[in-house]
Protein backbone atom coordinates (compact mmCIF):
# COMPACT_ATOMS: atom_id res chain seq x y z
CA UNK A 1 0.00 0.00 0.00
CA UNK A 2 1.55 3.35 -1.02
CA UNK A 3 1.91 6.06 1.60
CA UNK A 4 -0.28 9.13 1.30
CA UNK A 5 2.67 11.52 0.96
CA UNK A 6 3.94 9.41 -1.95
CA UNK A 7 0.56 9.69 -3.66
CA UNK A 8 0.54 13.48 -3.15
CA UNK A 9 4.07 13.69 -4.52
CA UNK A 10 3.07 11.70 -7.60
CA UNK A 11 0.05 13.95 -8.15
CA UNK A 12 2.20 17.09 -7.84
CA UNK A 13 4.74 15.69 -10.30
CA UNK A 14 1.99 14.72 -12.73
CA UNK A 15 0.37 18.16 -12.40
CA UNK A 16 3.65 19.96 -12.99
CA UNK A 17 4.49 17.89 -16.07
CA UNK A 18 0.97 18.20 -17.47
CA UNK A 19 0.84 21.97 -16.91
CA UNK A 20 4.28 22.48 -18.43
CA UNK A 21 3.27 20.49 -21.50
CA UNK A 22 0.03 22.42 -21.92
CA UNK A 23 1.68 25.84 -21.48
CA UNK A 24 4.41 24.88 -23.96
CA UNK A 25 1.81 23.71 -26.47
CA UNK A 26 -0.20 26.89 -25.99
CA UNK A 27 2.87 29.06 -26.55
CA UNK A 28 3.81 27.07 -29.66
CA UNK A 29 0.33 27.41 -31.13
CA UNK A 30 0.36 31.10 -30.18
CA UNK A 31 3.66 31.65 -32.00
CA UNK A 32 2.39 29.93 -35.13
CA UNK A 33 -0.87 31.91 -35.03
CA UNK A 34 1.01 35.14 -34.39
CA UNK A 35 3.32 34.70 -37.36
CA UNK A 36 0.74 33.24 -39.74
CA UNK A 37 -2.36 35.30 -39.02
CA UNK A 38 -1.72 38.33 -36.80
CA UNK A 39 1.32 40.12 -38.28
CA UNK A 40 3.68 39.05 -35.47
CA UNK A 41 1.66 40.56 -32.65
CA UNK A 42 2.31 39.18 -29.18
CA UNK A 43 -1.21 38.69 -27.84
CA UNK A 44 -1.76 35.22 -29.42
CA UNK A 45 1.32 33.97 -27.59
CA UNK A 46 0.03 35.29 -24.25
CA UNK A 47 -3.43 33.96 -25.00
CA UNK A 48 -2.06 30.50 -25.82
CA UNK A 49 0.04 30.39 -22.67
CA UNK A 50 -2.96 31.49 -20.59
CA UNK A 51 -5.16 28.79 -22.09
CA UNK A 52 -2.44 26.20 -21.43
CA UNK A 53 -1.99 27.36 -17.85
CA UNK A 54 -5.75 27.36 -17.28
CA UNK A 55 -6.23 23.84 -18.58
CA UNK A 56 -3.27 22.60 -16.55
CA UNK A 57 -4.69 24.26 -13.43
CA UNK A 58 -8.11 22.74 -14.06
CA UNK A 59 -6.65 19.25 -14.51
CA UNK A 60 -4.64 19.62 -11.29
CA UNK A 61 -7.72 20.71 -9.34
CA UNK A 62 -9.63 17.73 -10.69
CA UNK A 63 -6.77 15.36 -9.87
CA UNK A 64 -6.53 16.58 -6.27
CA UNK A 65 -10.32 16.64 -5.80
CA UNK A 66 -10.73 12.97 -6.69
CA UNK A 67 -9.70 11.20 -3.49
CA UNK A 68 -9.22 7.66 -4.71
CA UNK A 69 -10.28 5.92 -7.87
CA UNK A 70 -11.15 2.26 -7.60
CA UNK A 71 -10.14 0.21 -10.58
CA UNK A 72 -12.45 -2.68 -11.04
CA UNK A 73 -14.93 -4.53 -13.15
CA UNK A 74 -18.67 -3.82 -13.21
CA UNK A 75 -20.59 -7.10 -12.92
CA UNK A 76 -24.38 -7.40 -13.18
CA UNK A 77 -25.95 -8.61 -9.93
CA UNK A 78 -29.62 -8.87 -10.78
CA UNK A 79 -32.26 -6.21 -10.08
CA UNK A 80 -33.04 -3.94 -7.15
CA UNK A 81 -36.48 -3.51 -5.53
CA UNK A 82 -37.63 -1.05 -8.23
CA UNK A 83 -36.72 -3.39 -11.08
CA UNK A 84 -33.62 -1.48 -12.15
CA UNK A 85 -30.45 -3.43 -12.92
CA UNK A 86 -28.00 -3.65 -10.02
CA UNK A 87 -24.25 -4.00 -10.36
CA UNK A 88 -21.35 -5.04 -8.15
CA UNK A 89 -17.83 -3.70 -8.61
CA UNK A 90 -15.11 -6.29 -8.26
CA UNK A 91 -11.77 -4.72 -7.41
CA UNK A 92 -8.82 -5.63 -9.63
CA UNK A 93 -5.63 -6.73 -7.93
CA UNK A 94 -2.60 -4.45 -8.31
CA UNK A 95 0.49 -6.07 -9.75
Amino acid sequence: MPRSEDEVGQKIDRCFADSLLKVTGGVAIGIVASVAFFKSRSWPIWFGSGVGLGTGWSNCRHDFASPYVLHGKKVPAGQDTQGKPAFNIIQQQEK
